[in-house]
């Protein structure tokens, strides 16, 4: 946490679908301007504008552990994990015993009970707490990223089994 004075301060809207990578790559593009007014505002000899002490927050690092898929949750709260967990480390859930790594998920309105994996025409739904998850991308362990019907394809999963 960081709640010295500052010289610049620049928004960026987060669209709804963005991933914690796609945000540090348009993060980093914002950087260069905001040193460039920096320089320019001390140049110039303009005086740093104090932080709101009781606004500051902590940002501590995220852990693998946090990276777990709870399907117990709502599908928003699912598909919020998952984005914001990619690149790295991942959103993960097992299947079968294994990891499951999961990069690309959207919310579904259909209804599974809790961890329930389904296929449907050709989408991948995992049911949560409130409504379902549809896969778009999953990683299975020690393969490559491919898209979830692909996986399904292969993986020729039963009925009623689950993610954990």
């Amino acid at each position: 946490m960081d709640t010295g004075p500052i010289y610049v301060q620049t928004k960026y809207a987060i669209q709804p679908n963005t991933t914690a990578g796609a945000l540090l790559s348009g993060l980093a593009l914002l950087g260069p301007a905001a040193i460039e007014q920096t320089l320019i505002a001390i140049g110039n000899g303009t005086k740093p504008v104090s932080q709101a002490h009781d606004q500051a927050t902590l940002a501590p690092k995220l852990t693998k552990t946090e990276a777990q898929i709870n399907w117990a949750t709502s599908a928003v709260e699912v598909v919020n994990r998952i984005l914001g967990f990619s690149p790295n480390p991942g959103a993960i859930t097992k299947f079968r015993g294994e990891v499951l790594r999961i990069t690309r998920a959207k919310r579904s309105e259909l209804t599974l009970p809790i961890g329930q994996i389904s296929l449907n025409e050709s989408s991948v739904l995992v049911g949560t707490a409130v409504n379902s998850v549809e896969l778009l991308e999953v990683t299975p362990a020690g393969k490559k990223a491919m898209s979830a019907a692909a996986w399904a394809n292969g993986a020729r999963f039963a009925a009623g089994e689950l993610l954990e």
